[in-house]
């Protein structure tokens, strides 16, 4: 318990240091930037993978905050939960839930945060843009966290966490470098930034990019439920 609440901490003050390294470097060109992502014209700055990383620094302790807690289920508390008639897959399905519903409140905060610290952007965006690019930085996050929880099937937590986060970072760095449109579907994660999901751009890819993640969460769901069935916990 007093773990996951230095982590909460931690994770709070990842985004004030976000937003705050945002305004200084004048990165913050969106409303919201902690959703939107960097902005193409900075793509071609040096620093481009100091830039990404800060982008991605909330993710990473929003990452170790659910660190180890599929782990758990599976090497410790699964089993007195199964020994009380709970069902493997009303475990998972539960954990999910539980992880929306936190993930929603988490970027809740982010988003007061970024509001309060941000300077006024240099780019307008409508309260639309901002909408539909909040549900898909959810979405997004839902995903991440999913990838982490997956990979503790496997691995120990903190091998998991590693891989997400590397998984998280180098997934921005090639698309922002490579630039090639399609690339972003075949990386997930990217798709929790505005600039890369078509928040922004009122077209058609903001809709592939919503049905996209809304797939990979049911699948990734699928699969936990299905490796909780065949996973022996006692």
């Amino acid at each position: 318990m007093k773990e996951n609440k230095l982590n909460f901490l931690f994770m709070i003050f990842a985004m004030v240091v976000q937003s705050i390294f945002l305004n200084t470097a004048c990165l913050n060109n969106y409303n919201f930037t902690f959703a939107f992502g960097l902005s193409e014209i900075h793509f071609e700055n040096p620093s481009l993978c100091i830039n990404i990383l800060c982008i991605v620094l909330p993710q990473i302790f929003i990452l170790l905050f659910y660190s180890g807690k599929t782990y758990d289920i599976i090497h410790g508390y699964g089993k007195m939960l199964v020994i009380r008639s709970y069902s493997k897959k009303s475990i998972i399905l539960n954990q999910f839930l539980k992880t929306v519903g936190a993930l929603f409140f988490i970027t809740i905060i982010q988003f007061v945060v970024s509001w309060i610290i941000q300077k006024k952007p240099v780019e307008s965006t409508d309260y639309l843009d901002i909408i539909k690019c909040t549900v898909l930085y959810l979405a997004g996050m839902i995903f991440i966290v999913q990838v982490e929880q997956l990979l503790e099937f496997w691995f120990e937590h903190n091998i998991s966490c590693l891989i997400t986060i590397l998984y998280l970072y180098v997934s921005y760095v090639i698309v922002c470098i490579v630039k090639v449109g399609f690339l972003k579907y075949m990386l997930p994660s990217v798709l929790v930034f505005g600039v890369n999901n078509g928040s922004i751009k009122d077209d058609n890819s903001y809709i592939y990019s919503l049905v996209m993640l809304i797939f990979v969460n049911i699948m990734i769901l699928l699969v936990k439920i299905f490796k909780m069935k065949k996973s022996d916990i006692f």
